[in-house]
């Protein structure tokens, strides 16, 4: 969930209740919102509920939020207007920083050790079940070391930006890797069909 998505509407409501009716127009605001919430606890208690839990933990979140909005309406009342924008950028920064955030899963490694030990190209290349002698993570990749009939080390991509760890081989090599570059280094191992 996108808190300063669900955050912006509000400054926006309050933005607009502060341009139109100043003090009384945030009155009016506010007795909306609580009507509102009253309207959601007579349809449902489980709304009611979250939007209780939402004003208890997030509270300064509101209150910044509807002062910002506040803020937006006073500067759209004076010129330039174009400033009445400034006060609404901190919501588009926080919602791309949060859409953004990495997020590494606690069960990334097991996750990825599981997806390594499922290829079955790294059976044939091994010349047995595959045994995982060590495992290296990176940033956005993963370094296995494999003991076979000769030593192998398998770099695994990982990408994080669905909300779980998708996994990619990117290349096996005989000679243990320094960077994700070693891909393209002499020691490159072709992947059986």
């Amino acid at each position: 969930m996108n808190i300063p998505l669900l955050l912006l509407p509000l400054a926006l409501a309050a933005g607009a209740a502060w341009y139109f009716g100043r003090a009384k127009g945030l009155l009016a605001f506010l007795a909306l919102l609580l009507a509102g919430t009253g309207a959601a606890y007579v349809a449902s208690t489980n709304a009611a509920l979250a939007i209780g839990f939402a004003l208890a933990f997030a509270l300064p979140y509101v209150i910044g939020a509807i002062a910002l909005g506040v803020l937006a309406g006073w500067l759209a009342r004076r010129r330039p207007r174009w400033l009445a924008v400034l006060p609404f950028l901190p919501f588009l920064y926080f919602a791309w920083s949060v859409q953004n955030a990495v997020r590494v899963a606690p069960n990334e490694g097991e996750l990825a050790l599981d997806y390594v030990m499922q290829l079955p190209q790294l059976r044939v290349l091994a010349g047995r079940p595959i045994d995982v002698t060590s495992v290296d993570r990176q940033n956005d990749w993963y370094v296995f070391s494999l003991a076979g009939t000769r030593p192998l080390f398998v770099l695994l991509d990982v990408r994080r930006t669905s909300g779980r760890p998708l996994f990619k081989l990117a290349c096996v090599t005989s000679v243990a890797p320094a960077s994700r570059a070693d891909c393209e280094g002499p020691g490159v191992v072709p992947l059986p069909q």
